[in-house]
């Protein structure tokens, strides 16, 4: 081929191809390269081609077109026109051209090279938007209730919107210099995902990205703490909750103590504090529900410190071990005026020398507070108190609860038991309770126990307008000293029924009115029930200047027990019961009281008595001693040297008179055996102790009088034939009744027996004769259960059996006793070691009849089996896990199912309902009616989208249930009468169509 010829064929098919090419509009890189196939075409003149290329570039960057001209040797410039606009040229260089077009626009460009009138085809390239940006989210977390602040950066000059979708909601922000701040109310507490997506501007294409928005609620956990707190254990002041919720465990924190000092709740959900302590430093805040435990390694002083108004501390367990000789406190307040601890279980383990101090709860100059419904278990050491100069005032340093200047405080309704753990030094002492310096101070309703070694005290209070009121209190000291209730200084207040017992084996006070210091005022003690055992003791011990006794009960037990004992400058006694029973062996000097001690009902040592209405009884010789002024009058006096007047022991400055009473009557309780010869009895002696003989004495017993005359020694009986029981009986003489109490027991003694069908738990029964013995061996005894007698002899501890081989029921056995003929019945329960329950359930439904097999010792009945007779079929199945279970398959109706284990059998009902609900239809002809079938599941509700069938004349028809259950068939048929078939899920059933 001519090479002219050719080169021109060739420019005209590379012409063609970049027509082809820029037709296309292709956004790829473009590469123009000449083709050529051995074909022949027309002759053509122009001999030069131009190649161009040029790739896409980014918003910004330059972009570089290139021009191969051919032949390659051709010399010169080529021009390059862009987007018919811009023209820049290239000098040709080794057959190539190329220029360098800046700041082009976001978009598609058109480039046209050109060399001496020839043109290449254009080419197109893209300047696309930049999408190798940075998009950044900043979120802090923050804490519910505030806005989440979203703060969005993109490049400075990047401009346009920005959204955050979460889930159905969309917040929108502008772009100012590439960042906006969008704010985004209302999130739960926790994670909550969110799209952020920007839309992108002429420079930089859209983006999206995924983050999380974190909102703390208000639940710490011990991964959480210092979201709350700082590196100190100082809550945040920008914590905005009014609740602060705790869960879980708390250690590892490296914290002794968590300050609080804003006004918040702190909630405790299971949660735990280790070795950290809570300081309690502004007001209004309360603490509940927390588990605080103190080890004696934390080195933590309190479990909870109070130093802010308004505290509330409740339901919380609370254990503290303290250090040794440490100061150690479960709760301590200062200048915490309406603090409220109530329901917290407290439980304290004291150790000190008596260098620290042992107080559970601690309350110093904090008025209106309230200690309520709390339950302490305490083992504190017993030590000396202190007194530190220059004023010399008492540190008490072992103490339950310790209060000093705090005013209308309330203590009620506690469960306090203190007992000492060692004791160290000379006189050491141990509190339950001490109130110093507290006006109007209440203790009521609290019960409250304390063991202890040398001095034991209860309570021990000074104050103004005080009281104490239905409290039971118990001091014991193993040592030498137990008071329950101690008021010193000048204190007055109210002292009411309170319940108080003391124990010691040197001397004890029950209630004790110190002279030390100013004297106790104007004290009032009503309705109290004193008791307590001592060598010496007294029941209730008054030094003040004005005491009123009234009501009280005092019971002494001991060697030298005075009831009331007085120094006070004015006391009254009236209506109070005082019973003395001391052994009065050896020197009662040793007491170490100024007024020493005796067995007596009341002693006065000085200052004016008035004793009035009293009721005393003493194993002393006097019934009232008294070296005072005064008065003892209308009282009912026993000593054990007579009655009455005669029994007051006083100088010639006090009025003895009208103390009765004239003769003494006494009828001991009696308790015997039923038909035994034991006699009830009443013993009348006259002021001297002397036996009146010949007196009619009147019994009151079980509604009847009987008139019996005493004897030589002042004794009238009479006996008692009533059954078992217990009864108040009266014996009367000259117009003076004395109560008293008979009790007859059984003279069989056995138990109601619940046992398990044919197990080996018999009846036992053990009878005695009228002398109180049991009868004697293989006499025979009777027993009737169940309509039948049997003869049972006894064994040598007068006891016989009875078999019980009953089937399952409740029985009453009645034994009787030989000796007296005393009837007595006893409940015997039989229960079966089967337990079967009657079923009901729908057709083919789950429900299975289940059966619970014991063994004797009511243990499950594993590896035996059951057999089940139902519907004439019997069927065995075994005992697995103490149940046999037989499934119900059969058709709707009645059955009865027997269940047969070993000896026993029971039966039971099943009733099995059908699934699909017919009834007869009765029609006029072509009236419209349909027949009616429902479906059912197998727990009666109706079941939808079921295919019911129905077969009626002959013929087969199916029809779908709808969502109330029901299958409806039009009836056509001509008159007459039909059978009906339905069927569903296995089950037919026929019915009666008829038309009339």
């Amino acid at each position: 081929m001519d090479k002219k010829i050719f080169v021109f064929l060739l420019v005209a098919i590379v012409a063609l191809s970049l027509s082809a090419v820029s037709a296309a509009d292709t956004t790829d890189d473009v590469n123009m390269v000449a083709s050529y196939d051995d074909a022949v075409v027309g002759e053509v003149n122009n001999d030069i081609s131009i190649d161009v290329t040029a790739k896409d570039i980014t918003y910004g960057e330059d972009a570089t077109v290139e021009a191969k001209i051919i032949p390659n040797n051709t010399a010169g410039n080529i021009k390059f026109s862009l987007d018919d606009n811009i023209v820049q040229t290239g000098v040709i260089t080794n057959g190539s051209a190329s220029v360098i077009f800046t700041n082009l626009e976001i978009g598609k460009h058109s480039v046209i090279a050109s060399y001496d009138g020839i043109n290449s085809t254009p080419v197109v390239f893209n300047v696309n938007k930049i999408s190798a940006y940075d998009m950044t989210v900043n979120a802090p977390a923050v804490f519910y209730g505030n806005n989440v602040s979203a703060i969005i950066t993109l490049p400075e000059d990047a401009t346009g919107d920005v959204n955050i979708n979460i889930g159905n909601e969309t917040y929108n922000g502008k772009l100012i210099n590439g960042k906006t701040t969008i704010d985004i109310p209302n999130l739960v507490a926790g994670n909550t995902n969110a799209t952020v997506v920007y839309f992108g501007d002429k420079k930089y294409a859209d983006k999206t990205v995924n983050t999380t928005f974190t909102v703390i609620g208000n639940t710490v956990t011990n991964a959480t703490f210092f979201t709350y707190f700082d590196k100190d254990g100082v809550l945040n002041m920008d914590i905005p909750f009014a609740d602060l919720i705790f869960a879980g465990n708390f250690s590892g924190l490296n914290l002794s103590t968590l300050t609080i000092d804003k006004k918040i709740n702190l909630i405790g959900e299971k949660a735990f504090l280790n070795d950290i302590g809570l300081v309690i430093k502004a007001d209004n805040i309360s603490v509940s529900n927390f588990v605080i435990v103190l080890t004696n390694t934390s080195g933590v002083e309190s479990a909870i410190d109070v130093r802010g108004a308004n505290a509330s501390i409740n339901t919380n367990m609370i254990s503290v071990d303290s250090a040794f000789d440490k100061d150690s406190f479960v709760i301590n307040a200062e200048n915490a005026a309406n603090l409220t601890i109530d329901n917290n279980t407290i439980v304290y383990s004291g150790k000190t020398d008596g260098n620290g101090i042992n107080n559970i709860i601690k309350v110093i100059d904090s008025d209106n507070v309230n200690i309520l419904n709390n339950y302490i278990f305490a083992e504190i050491p017993s030590v000396p108190v202190k007194y530190m100069p220059p004023t010399w005032t008492a540190t008490v340093m072992s103490a339950g609860i310790y209060t000093e200047g705090s005013a209308n405080l309330n203590i009620a309704s506690n469960n306090i038991a203190i007992e000492y753990n060692n004791a160290s030094g000379a006189y050491d002492t141990i509190h339950a309770l001490y109130i110093g310096g507290g006006d109007n101070a209440v203790v009521e309703n609290n019960n409250i126990s304390i063991k202890g070694h040398t001095y034991v005290y209860g309570i021990t209070i000074d104050g103004k307008n005080f009281t104490i009121a239905s409290n039971a209190f118990y001091s014991d000291s193993d040592n030498n000293y137990a008071d329950g209730i101690q008021i010193y200084d000048n204190s007055n207040g109210i002292i009411k029924d309170n319940e108080v017992f003391v124990e010691s084996p040197v001397v004890a006070y029950g209630i004790y009115s110190s002279n030390w210091g100013d004297k106790a005022n104007n004290i009032i003690y009503e309705g109290n029930n004193v008791a307590g055992n001592s060598t010496y003791i007294y029941g209730i011990y008054v030094s003040g200047n004005n005491e009123t006794l009234t009501g009280n009960e005092i019971t002494l037990v001991g060697n030298f027990t005075t009831g009331v004992a007085s120094s006070a400058a004015n006391v009254i006694l009236n209506k109070n019961d005082i019973v003395t029973s001391g052994n009065n062996i050896g020197n009662a000097s040793n007491c170490g009281d100024s007024i020493i001690a005796e067995t007596t009902g009341i002693k006065i040592a000085y200052g004016n008595a008035s004793v009035t209405n009293c009721t005393v009884k003493t194993t002393g010789e006097n019934t009232v001693n008294t070296t005072g002024s005064g008065s003892v009058t209308y009282n009912y006096l026993v000593s054990n040297t007579g009655l009455g007047d005669k029994t007051v022991q006083s100088n010639n400055k006090t009025i003895v008179e009208n103390n009765g009473p004239e003769f003494l009557l006494t009828v001991p309780e009696l308790v015997k055996i039923y038909g035994s010869a034991d006699k009830l009895t009443a013993i009348l002696t006259d002021a001297s102790h002397n036996p009146i003989a010949n007196a009619n004495i009147t019994f009151a017993i079980n509604g009847k009088n009987y008139t019996k005359t005493t004897n030589e020694t002042g004794v009238a009986s009479m006996n008692i034939n009533l059954y078992p029981g217990v009864f108040t009986v009266s014996a009367s003489y000259n117009d003076t009744t004395v109560n008293s109490t008979v009790i007859v027991t059984s003279s069989i003694i056995g138990d109601n027996i619940v046992k398990i069908f044919q197990n080996g738990t018999q009846f036992f029964a053990t009878f005695y004769g009228k002398d109180g013995k049991p009868l004697a061996n293989n006499t025979d005894v009777t027993f009737n259960i169940n309509g039948v007698f049997y003869t049972r002899q006894t064994n040598e501890n007068g006891t016989a059996r009875l078999n019980i081989n009953l089937i399952p029921g409740k029985y009453i056995l009645t034994a009787i006793n030989p000796a007296n003929n005393e009837e007595k019945g006893f409940n015997v329960t039989v229960l079966s070691n089967v337990e079967t329950a009657n079923l009901v359930k729908y057709y083919k439904n789950e429900s299975q009849f289940v059966v619970k097999v014991l063994n004797g010792d009511g243990t499950p009945a594993n590896g035996t089996n059951v057999t089940f007779n139902i519907n004439g079929v019997f069927y065995t199945r075994d005992v697995i896990n103490g149940t046999a279970t037989l499934n119900i398959n059969l058709d709707p109706g009645n059955y009865t199912i027997t269940t047969m284990y070993g000896k026993y059998s029971v039966g039971n009902n099943i009733t099995v309902l059908p699934t699909l609900i017919t009834e007869d239809l009765n029609m006029k002809f072509q009236d419209g009616s349909r027949f009616t079938a429902k479906a059912l599941d197998g727990q009666g509700n109706p079941l939808a989208n079921q295919t019911v069938f129905f077969n009626v004349n002959g013929v087969l028809y199916n029809r779908t249930t709808g969502a109330d259950g029901f299958a409806k068939l039009l009836i056509r048929l001509n008159p007459g009468k039909y059978i009906i078939t339905s069927i569903w899920n296995g089950y037919q059933v026929g019915r009666t169509i008829t038309i009339s």
